[in-house]
């Protein structure tokens, strides 16, 4: 079953130095009817105003995953400890309880853009120290994390495999979903997406698509195309 979730059905937040897209429930949006998906809690794609930050806090038992689309992040702890993130970087941080955590934009002109999920972790797995890797657009399929951290991807702690996606315009691929649950996400362009049966979907720019139980998705890319598939167990 393929279902789009378009942007516009998804919410939103607008405080001035940052605007904000939810896929899932998250701060003062809520929908009882997209909580998470699987391990997948969180969705966000953020726009973080020149020198402005998020507040310090703390997370639940999650892996954060972030990729700057645009500019310049770091991230900063309660224990003095910074991590810098490039445009084109994916980063990924396995936060601690007793530490707190701030988000910032580092550029004094450039906004940040960025995509942050957070993965909920297995429990019996130990915190990994900040791991990180650059998104190349030279290839259809790229793998950035999985469990084991095979291809070079950020070891999760959770059995979920997260790849980015670059076509160009007309160009496809098949994935391979073994009837487990998925997610597709566009950074941007628009993709059409048909399954076995032959069902038809597209999504366009910050829209996604849940997966569920398919065999094989085949993508066919309207626009050059740039996303992020999650695949679940």
């Amino acid at each position: 079953m393929i279902i789009p979730r378009i942007e516009k059905e998804c919410g939103h937040a607008d405080f001035g130095w940052l605007q904000a897209q939810y896929t899932f429930s998250f701060g003062h949006y809520f929908d009882p009817n997209f909580t998470h998906y699987g391990a997948l809690r969180v969705l966000n794609r953020e726009t973080i105003a020149p020198k402005a930050a998020c507040r310090a806090k703390t997370y639940p038992n999650i892996d954060i995953i972030n990729l700057v689309l645009q500019g310049e992040a770091e991230f900063h702890d309660s224990e003095g400890n910074r991590i810098y993130q490039s445009e084109n970087e994916c980063l990924l941080i396995s936060p601690l309880h007793n530490i707190s955590y701030s988000e910032h934009n580092i550029n004094h002109e450039k906004p940040l853009i960025q995509l942050q999920l957070w993965i909920n972790a297995c429990v019996e797995y130990f915190c990994h120290p900040p791991q990180k890797r650059k998104l190349v657009n030279n290839n259809a399929l790229t793998l950035l994390a999985s469990p084991n951290g095979s291809e070079k991807s950020l070891k999760i702690r959770q059995q979920t495999w997260i790849s980015h996606i670059y076509l160009k315009m007309e160009q496809n691929i098949t994935l391979n979903l073994k009837e487990k649950n998925s997610y597709l996400y566009s950074i941007t362009g628009i993709i059409k997406l048909e399954n076995n049966i032959h069902k038809i979907a597209y999504i366009d720019y910050s829209d996604g698509a849940f997966l569920m139980q398919e065999q094989k998705v085949k993508l066919t890319a309207q626009t050059d195309f740039r996303g992020i598939l999650i695949y679940l167990n």
